[in-house]
């Protein structure tokens, strides 16, 4: 004994199909335009929030790097470190010219460091990596390396030109001026 009569579950199939098609063809789309409408929303913001994320992060990247430079004061210890640090690398350094030079960051200057050292090559090279691996932040800008012309000798001369640079003013407060 069937509970439905044959009509019945024809006439049962075919409200379930036209339902069937009427979600698939009027409301489906509409939830599948608004899911793509949401995703594209949601690209736009992932775009948003990784600029913000990146410019966070060089934000706190200058902050530190601020943070890492000496003040304008210690010109006269670096110039101390430097004559300091040929001396302990067998070098000596007649004489040291050095300049200041403009920047276009209104709390970072910069000097101009020029000198003339000495000696082997080995002790040039270890020099020039302890300038590099300096806690003053130094850029090596220009160097020549020669040897005496007709002289048979270990001794090579290094002419070189650094930049050293400095904070202008003591750090501000944590949060009391943005840096970019």
């Amino acid at each position: 004994m069937t509970l439905f009569s044959r009509d019945a579950r024809l006439l049962l199939v075919a409200l379930l199909a036209a339902g069937f098609l009427f979600f698939h063809f009027v409301t489906l789309p509409s939830h599948r335009d608004a899911l793509a409408a949401k995703e594209g929303a949601w690209q736009a913001e992932r775009k948003t929030i990784r600029t913000l994320a990146n410019t966070k992060a060089a934000q706190e990247d200058l902050a530190d790097f601020q943070r890492r430079l000496p003040e304008e004061a210690v010109l006269p210890k670096i110039i101390a470190f430097i004559a300091e640090t040929s001396e302990a690398h067998q070098l000596a350094i007649p004489s040291v010219s050095y300049h200041p030079e403009k920047t276009d960051v209104p709390w970072l200057s910069s000097v101009s460091i020029s000198f003339t050292v000495q000696g082997d090559y080995g002790h040039i090279r270890n020099f020039i990596s302890a300038i590099e691996h300096a806690d003053v932040f130094f850029i090596i800008e220009d160097f020549t390396l020669t040897a005496p012309r007709g002289e048979v000798t270990e001794a090579i001369q290094l002419q070189i030109r650094i930049s050293a640079y400095m904070r202008k003013t003591p750090l501000q407060e944590p949060g009391a001026e943005r840096l970019v």
